[in-house]
């Protein structure tokens, strides 16, 4: 019985009722870190208390991911037309070089994510993405440091034609 009142008193906003319900919950601070609690009863969480919690967590996340993908294609929108104004500037060449990579792995990992749906097609792109893309950006790196840099090259292309 006072299991099920226990439960009753674990509402979404209550966080002192989910202490009670387990001495493993673990109320998030300001910045997201984990602070210890002082032991409670051991009782354990209804199944659906402890997904909604998973679903909060996940989703935030993905928030954190996708707000971090539009600062990237933001800063891209700036820095490309910079890097056609000033060529050879070491600082909008490395800053291309980082982001230009990673905007397509995100894209890529979208894609795959959204349209893959075998679990080996999902290890395999689990591994080739970040290499290939690890590769790309130091690359980049290398033409930068050793060449003439991305945006001259761009220019030095685009007469060409």
């Amino acid at each position: 019985m006072a299991t099920m009142n226990l439960f009753r008193l674990a509402r979404p906003g209550c966080a002192g009722a989910r202490l009670l319900l387990n001495q493993q919950s673990r109320p998030l601070t300001r910045w997201g870190a984990m602070r210890s609690v002082a032991a409670a009863p051991v009782v354990s969480q209804p199944k659906s208390q402890q997904l909604v919690q998973r679903r909060d967590y996940v989703t935030r996340a993905a928030t954190n991911m996708w707000a971090g993908e539009r600062a990237i294609a933001v800063a891209l929108l700036a820095l490309l037309p910079a890097g056609v104004a000033l060529p050879g500037y070491m600082v909008i060449d490395v800053s291309i070089g980082l982001l230009l990579p990673l905007h397509c792995h995100f894209g890529l990992h979208q894609l795959v994510t959204d349209y893959i749906h075998t679990q080996i097609g999902h290890r395999i792109f689990g591994v080739a993405l970040p290499l290939i893309t690890g590769l790309t950006i130091m690359s980049f790196f290398y033409f930068n440091y050793f060449d003439i840099g991305i945006t001259a090259a761009f220019r030095k292309f685009w007469k060409a034609l």
